[in-house]
């Protein structure tokens, strides 16, 4: 085995004050040490009680913005189709005069007003595309 000075011989010396560094033992951690630190962690955090998610500052408004995008979504979701293939006129039946009376309100989009119109004058009840 070479000689530690001829293995570092060609290196500056900045990299070998680092290399020494590390080189050095390890320190060794009694059980005394592992106690006391273990002993003064558990202080330091029998303060800190965990808090539920509500409690935080933010818990309020995250439930909050989590309510309106349920009730948005329920709303979208269950109420599309009825708005639309409904007895607009209240003559007592779903007709094509409802889907006239839906485009002159001007409440509904083209294509609601061509499957409406498709679904009231399919034969069999049902929009077929």
């Amino acid at each position: 085995m070479p000689d530690r000075d001829e293995a570092l011989e060609g290196l500056p010396a900045d990299w070998i004050d680092t290399l020494d560094r590390v080189d050095r033992a390890p320190m060794v951690v009694t059980r005394s040490v592992d106690r006391a630190v273990g002993a003064a962690a558990e202080a330091q955090f029998a303060a800190r009680r965990a808090r539920p998610a509500w409690r935080h500052p933010g818990g309020w408004a995250a439930l909050a913005a989590s309510l309106a995008l349920v009730t948005v979504v329920a709303v979208r979701w269950d109420g599309g189709d009825e708005v639309v293939y409904a007895d607009v006129d209240a003559s007592g039946r779903v007709d094509i005069a409802d889907v006239l009376a839906l485009a002159r309100s001007g409440t509904a989009s083209p294509r609601e007003l061509e499957a409406f119109a498709q679904r009231v004058v399919a034969l069999d009840g049902v929009a077929t595309r």
